[in-house]
């Protein structure tokens, strides 16, 4: 991205910033950012599959970004699935979960982990540090509830607010010579008095599936299967915008 060009945000209800590196800033001083899946290069090796190991100097290149440009942020949450083994945690998803805190606990004051179904073993690898909050289910804060997005949490809908991640949610679009790209996606729509956000992954290298196609009996998500999302608009992330889209039922309506 050029220096020239100021990237476009996307404000929600006045409280929440939408950005293009896919993290969600609260009243200019949270970080809300989900599915990091570190170690996953790791996991894949051990199936065979090799992959350069470059996600996490990614994620914090995206991390660098964000706080190089939002100087008042003090507390950064990860909204679930910090590293990527389901059943165990290896040796390399140690490593990277603890360069990743090292670098993280620099840039921020605090740091609240939600836990996330991929994170079996994360809190005793984040136990080392004084300044970090392992929560088990979910993260209440003010107006806010931070969850991961994997159970039908019953203090979602406590408040004003619900950020969640897990569902990898992208939308596939037409840049302007007409290539068909697939590009990762903020879901923002509402439940009784809720104002509901869904992030996406903000590994770069988990690009999602593809929103529109995806029947709500077939969601992630238990939360999003419930109340449907046939209402929530789309925020897509570009590299230097979040552009917005309509409801999912109006673009479907098109299709």
């Amino acid at each position: 991205m050029s220096d020239d060009i100021i990237p476009k945000e996307v404000l929600v209800d006045s409280k929440i910033k939408l950005l293009p590196e896919g993290g969600a800033v609260i009243d200019d001083k949270i970080l809300v950012i989900a599915d990091l899946h570190l170690g996953f290069e790791g996991v894949m090796a051990t199936s065979g599959l090799f992959m350069p190991r470059i996600m996490l100097e990614d994620v914090k290149a995206l991390l660098s970004r964000i706080v190089d440009k939002h100087k008042k942020l003090e507390e950064l949450v990860v909204a679930g699935d910090m590293k990527h083994e389901f059943a165990e945690m290896h040796g390399f998803e140690w490593k990277d979960v603890h360069a990743f805190m090292e670098f993280a606990l620099e840039k921020f004051k605090r740091v609240v982990v939600v836990r996330g179904n991929h994170d079996n073993y994360l809190k005793v690898a984040l136990k080392r540090y004084e300044r970090v909050v392992f929560e088990e289910a979910a993260y209440v804060k003010d107006d806010f509830v931070v969850v991961h997005g994997d159970k039908d949490n019953v203090a979602a809908f406590s408040r004003p607010f619900l950020i969640m991640g897990h569902e990898h949610p992208a939308i596939v679009v037409k840049d302007d010579v007409g290539a068909v790209v697939r590009t990762r996606c903020f879901m923002v729509g509402k439940y009784g008095r809720t104002r509901i956000v869904v992030l996406p992954a903000f590994s770069p290298i988990f690009m999602g599936t593809d929103i529109l196609s995806m029947p709500d009996s077939e969601l992630l998500s238990p939360i999003l299967r419930r109340i449907g999302i046939e209402d929530f608009k789309l925020y897509a992330c570009l590299e230097d915008e979040v552009l917005e889209f309509p409801t999912i039922a109006e673009i479907r309506a098109h299709m």
